[in-house]
């Protein structure tokens, strides 16, 4: 965390959106393909989300970015990252929760 803090300070971070930075330092001036790569990453966790669709909850778009970036990174990189399944507990408070529509969603 203190190493994203670090580059987050940065003005070109702060205006571009620090995922992009922190993973290979590329940014909308970027020719080499990674900035269209991180766009297209953007692109896929905004569809997941309409697909889902629903009323607001920022848990339930939070879990899609973190399930869409570790796909990314998966794809993209030379790692491979695990993600334990994820179950929201947040459901009781929110008013808008879409319950089983929602893949988060515990019951």
């Amino acid at each position: 965390m203190k190493i994203f803090r670090e580059i987050a300070n940065k003005d070109y971070v702060r205006i571009h959106g620090p995922e992009h930075h922190v993973l290979n330092g590329t940014g909308p001036l970027s020719t080499d393909g990674s900035w269209g790569r991180h766009m297209e990453f953007s692109s896929a966790a905004l569809a997941k989300m309409a697909e889902i669709n629903g009323p607001r909850c920022c848990k339930r778009d939070g879990f899609v970015a973190l399930t869409e970036a570790v796909r990314f990174i998966n794809a993209n990189y030379d790692v491979t990252l695990e993600m334990s399944e994820i179950k929201c507990r947040f459901s009781p408070r929110n008013a808008q929760c879409i319950k089983e529509r929602c893949p988060y969603f515990v019951g």
